[in-house]
C-alpha cells in the first residue's frame, strides 16, 4: 500500500500542476521530463505518472479510433501484460539496453495498461459494451476489494479454516467453505466502502471546482 499511498498524492500534485501550472500545456515534454526521472526514482511511481498523463490526453482528445485498431491494442496490452522474463515469446525483451533492464517489467507493464485503457475509452462500442451494469459494478467494488480482503483472510477466513480443521473436515472441504465465506464477507464490506469512496470524491471534486473556479475569477 505505500506504493500506492505515495502514487496517489504524486497523482494529485501532478493533476494541479498540469492544469493550474502548465494550463494543459507543454505536456509531452512534462510527460518525458517527468516520467524519466519518476522511472529512475522509484519503479512502482512511474505508472501513475503515466496514467496521469493518459488521463489528461483523454480528457482532451475525443478521437475515436476504429473498432479493429482498438481491439489489437487490447490484445497487444494484455501480451505486455504477460510479461515476466525475456524468455520464448518475449526473448526480444533481452535486447533492452542494459541501463533500462531493472525498469523492463515496469515499463511494459505500464505501456500494456495504457494501451487497454487507450483502446477501451477511444472507441464507443468498445466502451459501451464493458460499461454494462454488471462490469461497471464490479468496476465500481473492485478498488474497496483489494482494500478488504486482506484483512477478511488474515482474521474471519483463517478462524473458519483453523475451526474446520478442529472438527476434522478435509482439506478441501475446508477450502471451499473458507472461499465462500471470503468472497461473501469481502463483498459485503467493499459495496458499504465503495459508496463511502464514492461520497468522498464527490467531496474532493467539489472542492476543486470550487478553488479552480475561484482562481479564474481572480485572473
Amino acid at each position: 500500500m505505500k506504493a500506492e499511498f505515495f502514487g496517489s498524492m504524486i497523482v494529485f500534485m501532478l493533476a494541479c500542476f498540469i492544469s493550474v501550472i502548465l494550463e494543459y500545456r507543454y505536456l509531452i515534454y512534462a510527460f518525458i521530463i517527468i516520467s524519466i526521472s519518476a522511472l529512475f526514482y522509484n519503479n512502482f511511481i512511474f505508472p501513475f505518472v503515466a496514467g496521469t498523463f493518459l488521463s489528461v490526453y483523454l480528457a482532451k482528445n475525443k478521437n475515436e479510433i476504429p473498432f479493429h485498431t482498438s481491439i489489437a491494442l487490447i490484445i497487444f496490452g494484455l501480451y505486455m501484460l504477460g510479461y515476466i522474463i525475456p524468455e520464448k515469446s518475449y526473448a526480444w525483451a533481452s535486447a533492452i539496453p542494459d541501463i533500462m533492464k531493472v525498469h523492463t517489467q515496469t515499463l511494459l507493464h505500464t505501456l500494456g495498461s495504457a494501451c487497454i485503457i487507450f483502446a477501451t475509452m477511444s472507441n464507443q462500442k468498445v466502451f459501451k459494451n464493458l460499461n454494462g451494469k454488471l462490469l461497471r459494478g464490479i468496476g465500481k467494488i473492485s478498488f474497496p476489494l483489494y482494500l478488504v480482503h486482506t484483512l477478511v483472510i488474515c482474521s474471519l477466513s483463517s478462524y473458519v479454516y483453523i475451526k474446520l480443521s478442529n472438527y476434522g473436515i478435509s482439506n478441501t472441504q475446508s477450502l471451499i467453505v473458507v472461499f465462500i465465506v471470503t468472497a461473501t464477507t469481502s463483498i459485503a464490506l467493499a459495496v458499504p466502502l465503495s459508496r463511502f469512496d464514492d461520497w468522498w470524491v464527490n467531496q474532493v471534486n467539489t472542492i476543486t471546482r470550487k478553488l479552480l473556479k475561484e482562481k479564474q475569477l481572480v485572473h
